[in-house]
C-alpha cells in the first residue's frame, strides 16, 4: 500500500506538463507530511524519480499560482529533499522509529559525547582562570612596583 501511494504521488511531482502546479502542490504537501513516517521516508528514497522532480521543483518560478505559491513550493521540495537524501536529522530520528535498540545506541553516543564536550570545557574553564589569576597578579605586581618607584 505505502509503496503504491509514493508511487503516485511521485509521480504527480514529477516535471510531466499534464500534472498542473496546483496537482504538484498538493502531492508536495501529502509527501511532506509522510516525512515524519520512517517507513514512508525509505519508501520515497526508493523512488528513482524523486530526486529529479524534487530538484525540478526547486527550481520553479513564474507558475500560475503566483510567486508566494513558487515559493511555498520550492521550500516543500527542498524539505523534502533535505530529508530523504542530505541526512537531515529529522529523516535520522524518523529512521529511529520502531527501532528502539538503536534510539538507545544514539542516545548513549550522544550522552557519551555531552560527557565529553562538559569535560573539556570544565578543563577549558579552569585554564582561563589561571591564566587570568596569573595576569592580574602580574598586573598589582607591576602597579606595585610603579607606585612604589613614586613613593620614593
Amino acid at each position: 500500500e505505502l509503496p503504491e501511494a509514493v508511487r503516485v504521488l511521485v509521480a504527480a511531482l514529477s516535471a510531466s506538463e499534464r500534472n498542473s502546479t496546483r496537482a504538484k502542490l498538493r502531492a508536495l504537501t501529502i509527501s511532506n507530511e509522510m516525512m515524519y513516517n520512517a517507513r514512508a521516508v525509505d519508501a520515497f528514497r526508493a523512488e528513482a524519480g524523486l530526486r529529479g522532480a524534487l530538484q525540478e521543483l526547486r527550481s520553479l518560478r513564474g507558475s500560475e499560482l503566483g510567486s508566494v505559491t513558487d515559493e511555498n513550493l520550492r521550500m516543500l521540495a527542498t524539505e523534502i529533499d533535505r530529508i530523504c537524501f542530505a541526512g537531515d536529522i529529522g529523516g535520522q530520528v524518523a529512521n529511529l522509529e520502531g527501532n528502539p535498540d538503536r534510539l538507545e545506541r544514539v542516545l548513549a553516543r550522544a550522552q557519551r559525547s555531552f560527557q565529553v564536550a562538559a569535560k573539556r570545557a570544565e578543563r577549558t574553564m579552569h585554564r582561563a582562570e589561571r591564566t587570568l589569576e596569573k595576569t592580574a597578579n602580574r598586573v598589582f605586581q607591576e602597579a606595585e612596583r610603579s607606585l612604589g618607584s613614586l613613593v620614593c
